[in-house]
């Protein structure tokens, strides 16, 4: 708890780790209330994807009540092609890349063609040399965020794999 509040200093506050899911709120105090900002938690409790390395890669994932990125970062990782190879920087680079994104849009790595952002998706830079990794790291970094927005924030509820309603008739 004490590195999250260093590393989301006042005036957010960090409350206690949830029981039902590993996640720490944050919190932000206005003048007589207190606002949540959004979720804070580690893709290794939530999605444990092995690497190419065949260990997980952990990162530390913030999302506020609308499911945007607010920050991604590197906690441990023994990815070969960034411990041997590329070293860290361009892995670090990586996953700033998701900091404003939305799960509510496609997010896909594309190494050559960029498309500019909009609401349904948005494109981020490959690592070269590192396909797997990302790849892997993409994985992880949407399949937490996905699992902790659809129990805390009713993210995607009552909506199937297509994204209809299931209440509705053809209406998405």
């Amino acid at each position: 708890k004490a590195e999250l509040a260093r590393r989301f200093p006042a005036p957010i506050v960090v409350g206690e780790k949830e029981a039902d899911l590993p996640v720490w709120p944050l919190f932000r105090q206005n003048a007589t209330a207190t606002e949540l900002v959004g979720y804070v938690f580690e893709s290794v409790d939530l999605a444990p994807i092995p690497g190419f390395s065949g260990v997980p890669v952990n990162l530390l994932i913030a999302i506020d009540p609308k499911v945007s990125f607010l920050d991604v970062a590197v906690l441990s990782q023994h990815e070969p092609v960034f411990l041997d190879g590329l070293g860290e920087v361009p892995l670090f680079q990586f996953v700033k890349q998701y900091q404003g994104l939305s799960l509510k849009q496609n997010i896909a790595i594309h190494a050559r063609t960029k498309r500019a952002p909009d609401a349904t998706h948005a494109d981020i830079d490959g690592v070269s040399k590192a396909t797997a990794s990302v790849r892997i790291i993409n994985q992880s970094v949407l399949a937490s965020a996905l699992k902790v927005s659809r129990k805390k924030l009713g993210f995607a509820q009552g909506r199937d794999a297509l994204g209809w309603n299931r209440n509705e008739q053809a209406q998405p």
